[in-house]
């Protein structure tokens, strides 16, 4: 990130608002928008003050579609899991989930 790049900033408001903002200054720990907001460098979370925060930014608008399709299919994945493995699944499936995942096994 550089002064004068744009991020995508979605809000958390009912209407999940959304738009592009530009970069103004870049300092240790915070980024500011032209906008008036600041967002945490490593986080890209905006900053709400004493208050949560408002929102975030992406990189760009499919940086962000990209995120929620991934948190989409997390959803159908954790929602789809039973309490025992279907017959169709080996271990050797299941541990190689599990590697996928970054979940340690013994």
């Amino acid at each position: 990130m550089k002064v004068g790049d744009t991020v995508y900033v979605v809000m958390n408001d009912n209407l999940r608002s959304k738009g592009f903002a530009r970069i103004s200054a870049i300092g240790t720990k915070w980024v500011w928008l032209d906008s008036g907001l600041r967002m945490e460098k490593g986080t890209m979370i905006l900053d709400g003050g004493a208050f949560s925060s408002p929102g975030s930014c992406f990189l760009s608008e499919q940086h962000y579609l990209d995120e929620v399709s991934k948190n989409r299919l997390w959803s159908k994945l954790k929602g789809g899991l039973t309490w025992t493995a279907p017959s169709s699944v080996s271990n050797d499936d299941i541990k190689a989930a599990m590697k996928l995942l970054g979940i340690v096994h013994d």
